[in-house]
Formats: structure tokens, sequence, C-alpha cells
């Protein structure tokens, strides 16, 4: 069809690279002969898009801890990537829930636009929904009373603050306290995840 083109490049063997993205392209032609030209004439509308698109991200439904942790099982949707040019086709994800401890899961967002141009996004999710338990124990050494906190092993791990009479023990931060002093003595437990125990 005859048209008028924005810009003519003179170019002898009939060929053109097309480097423009756009919606609406056209290639238009004419031939020179002695002197004499042909009428320019365009093809047909197409298309150009080769940007990637905006990957999407993910709704994750689930109970939050500490940490950035996880304190029950997640399910995990997509929410969809952008795509300024040809359009956004789908927005995929997996896994999409995550139903055992784990110190790390790769979750993985695919975002695909309507030329097929692929763009990913990743998360990691930690999850232990799992509370710790803690048994106190005493032993005598060197006539003092040595209190041991037995926990299970725990994903997220876990930390100890000792108690006297009520009383929190301030740089009592390990698995073992020895006392100096005669008391009421506990001992609290607590996961990376945030859950808790005392004994």
């Amino acid at each position: 069809k005859k048209c008028s083109p924005k810009q003519l490049v003179e170019n002898s063997n009939g060929t053109i690279d097309v480097t423009i993205e756009s919606e609406s392209i056209y290639v238009c032609a004419y031939a020179n002969y002695k002197k004499s030209s042909s009428e320019i004439v365009c093809s047909e509308a197409y298309k150009l898009d080769k940007t990637k698109p905006t990957a999407g991200t993910i709704d994750i439904t689930g109970t939050k801890g500490e940490n950035d942790w996880y304190v029950s099982n997640v399910s995990i949707s997509p929410i969809d990537g952008t795509d300024n040019l040809s359009g956004h086709a789908e927005t995929m994800i997996e896994p999409v829930s995550i139903t055992k401890n784990t110190t790390g899961d790769k979750v993985i967002v695919t975002t695909k636009d309507r030329a097929d141009n692929v763009s990913t996004r990743e998360y990691i999710i930690k999850v232990d929904v799992d509370e710790p338990t803690v048994t106190l124990t005493k032993k005598v050494e060197n006539n003092k009373n040595v209190l041991v906190a037995n926990t299970n092993s725990m994903t997220s791990g876990y930390s100890y603050e000792w108690y006297k009479n009520g009383n929190i023990i301030e740089n009592a931060k390990e698995e073992t306290y020895t006392t100096t002093e005669s008391g009421k003595y506990k001992v609290k437990v607590t996961t990376g995840a945030g859950n808790s125990k005392t004994s």
C-alpha cells in the first residue's frame, strides 16, 4: 500500500535491519532506476518487542514469626507482572505451597509477555512450625549446682534466657548455668522463628 514513511534509508541490496521497538511498525521500500523512481510501498503493520517484562511478585498466606520465619505452613499465589509494549501474558510460580520445615526454600516467579520475552524473580521462604521442648536437669560440680537445659533440635535454631526468682539473669545466654546462690531458677528457650517454652 502507499504510504509516507518518516525516514528513508538508501540501501542497494534490498534489506534493512529493524531495531526500533513498537506496537505498529511499517517497512517501506521504493526502487530507483536511472532517473526514474517507483512509488513508495509499505508492509502491513507488525510489532517488535525485545524488552523483558517486569517480573511478578508473590502473596504469601501463613503465620509470620520473627526474623523472616513463618511458623505455619504457607500457600503462595502469584501477583501478575507488567509489560508496557506487547502486554502481560502470564505469571507463574513454583512451588505454590511449603508444608515442611526449611531453612530456606526458593520460590521462583516467572512472567512472560505476549512476545514470549521472559523475566524471573526469586524469593527465599523459611518455615519452622515446631515449638521447642525443654527440660531442666541439675548436676553438681565442684560443690556448685550446674543447671542444664535439654532441648530438641529446631530448624530455626534457639536461644536461652535464665531467670532467678522470676528475674532475668544478665548475660546468662548459654545452655548451662552454674548457680552461686540458692533460689528458684528457670530457663526460657526461644526459637529463631519466635516460638518459646519455659522449664
